[in-house]
């Protein structure tokens, strides 16, 4: 399990993005179709000196982002994924990798299944918030998901984006 954490000490979660040490951040959801390349793209928009790579641990690699998400992330975030193909996590990734943001604890549970040398990097992106702690650190997969709740999600990610920004500014 991944460690929970009270108010005071939420940042523990936050390995790496301290003093802005991460310099290279792989983003890993399930299939790396929606949530990790959006992440992707939302931090290499926003932070230059990154360098930022998205995988999942779907077994097959050269996915397309469903149209339906794709051009909801266009239109309410201003990033576009059309272009992005799936990749699949291996181990040079992940050694390249500073941090490994992770979208649920499922991914973390994957993580530490097939990598489990690699979990000391691995912060949910749903802990960059203090307040998520008391919640849901999960961020949903809008794969299936109707236009609202894809929406949410969309949003999501933009929120938990920034607050991973301003701790590395």
């Amino acid at each position: 399990r991944p460690a929970m954490a009270s108010r005071r000490n939420w940042r523990a979660l936050r390995p790496g993005w301290e003093g802005g040490s991460a310099r290279r951040v792989l983003v890993l959801c399930h299939g790396n179709i929606c949530r990790s390349p959006t992440v992707e793209r939302l931090l290499r928009r926003s932070i230059e000196r990154a360098e930022v790579v998205s995988a999942g641990f779907h077994a097959t690699a050269g996915r397309e982002p469903p149209p339906g998400w794709a051009a909801l992330v266009s239109d309410a975030l201003g990033i576009d994924i059309s272009d992005h193909r799936s990749k699949v996590v291996d181990q040079t990734m992940l050694a390249w990798a500073d941090i490994v943001l992770v979208m649920d604890t499922a991914n973390w549970r994957a993580l530490r299944r097939h990598f489990p040398s690699s979990l000391a990097k691995a912060v949910l992106l749903g802990a960059m918030r203090p307040r998520s702690i008391l919640s849901n650190l999960n961020i949903a997969d809008p794969y299936d998901a109707d236009e609202p709740a894809m929406r949410s999600v969309a949003r999501r990610l933009q929120d938990e984006v920034a607050e991973l920004i301003a701790t590395v500014d």
